[in-house]
């Protein structure tokens, strides 16, 4: 349809432009960012999604997002669409839990929001512009994997183990002073 009405020619020859001049040069893109290539080793997946592990970092990314004040600014409930956090959930987290420290600082956070996610523009404090950027669950996985690469006890690990040592050492220790309940 796309090709229809925006490329001229025969229905074939605008087909064949549309994936010549606008998919093929965005998709066959050597991908170079590294840690993009690590979330999606079979270790890495398999260890995320080990049923524990899933479950209270799923808690603790439901929990800031039902909790974030701008949330429930219209109404006192959540609504079932609630399912992202925007950079301003992120910044919250690592500030209530005190997860910034001279390897991971602010800075580092929107650097990596921004790769995970693909917004740009984003302020590097709890701010009301940084509300249209949006992350899901899968995202904030991915963005986790990051933040061990920046710890130097993590750095030179496999990224499964490092991910592990960082969730179950610091992380999810962290939060648990934060979200209620236990872990």
């Amino acid at each position: 349809r796309t090709a229809y009405h925006k490329l001229q020619g025969t229905l074939s020859h605008r087909f064949e432009a549309l994936i010549k001049e606008y998919l093929k040069p965005f998709a066959m893109r050597k991908i170079v960012d590294k840690s993009f290539l690590e979330y999606r080793v079979p270790a890495v997946q398999e260890f995320i999604y080990e049923h524990v592990l899933f479950d209270k970092v799923r808690r603790i990314f439901d929990w800031f997002v039902n909790s974030y004040k701008s949330n429930k600014l219209k109404s006192t409930k959540v609504g079932e669409k609630d399912i992202t956090m925007s950079f301003n959930h992120v910044f919250t987290i690592f500030d209530k839990i005190e997860g910034f420290d001279p390897q991971f600082n602010v800075k580092k956070c929107v650097e990596t929001y921004c790769k995970v996610t693909h917004d740009s523009d984003l302020l590097p404090q709890e701010h009301p512009n940084n509300q249209n950027s949006e992350m899901v669950f899968a995202e904030f996985m991915d963005f986790l994997l990051r933040v061990t690469r920046f710890k130097k006890e993590t750095a030179q690990l496999p990224p499964e183990v490092a991910l592990d040592q960082y969730l179950h050492g610091t992380f999810i220790n962290l939060a648990s002073r934060v979200v209620p309940g236990k872990f």
